[in-house]
């Protein structure tokens, strides 16, 4: 995708805010990023983390088929996500599992985009701003575009998340 939209590794590093070690080291599978480098580096590239995931599905089908989910597997976060929706409509939504000590990132950090999130199955804390609470099973949060924020599972079993915001914007 780098390569695609004319960006040398330099040019990109620059504007994702990683070292041109970090993106090469990326591209060569050697490392795996957390979610929220993800979500940065996505953003450099004018992406969201469901169209990463989903730009090898072929076809324009409103099903996204359980056995058939675009997924990622981050090994630092413990985490998998999973792109809900299509790569084409108004909405985008994840599913993200976090494993026991599973979490989003090593800092709080923001989204370019307002989200709603529901947790589907366990329990996790997020970190809202300076804010920290506990969400348990159906729970619901929104998440203003630009405020820090972090998911942790402090659990002993998985949590599952669904993440819904609107593509490209507010």
């Amino acid at each position: 995708m780098r390569e695609g939209a004319g960006l040398s590794l330099r040019a990109f590093a620059d504007r994702s805010g990683f070292s041109p070690s970090f993106i090469s080291q990326l591209e060569n599978g050697q490392v795996s990023p957390s979610i929220a480098s993800l979500a940065k580096i996505g953003a450099a590239l004018n992406t969201t983390l469901p169209e990463l995931f989903s730009r090898s599905v072929e076809g324009e089908s409103p099903v996204v088929r359980a056995a058939a989910r675009p997924t990622y597997r981050s090994s630092w976060s413990r985490a998998e996500i999973a792109a809900l929706t299509p790569r084409y409509g108004a909405l985008e939504a994840l599913i993200v599992t976090l494993e026991p000590e599973g979490m989003s990132g090593k800092h709080p950090s923001p989204s370019p985009m307002d989200q709603f999130a529901f947790v589907f199955a366990g329990v996790v804390r997020l970190t809202l701003d300076q804010e920290v609470m506990t969400l348990h099973r159906g729970d619901a949060v929104q998440i203003v575009a630009r405020v820090p924020h972090l998911w942790h599972n402090t659990s002993r079993r998985a949590t599952q998340i669904v993440l819904v915001s609107l593509r490209g914007g507010r």
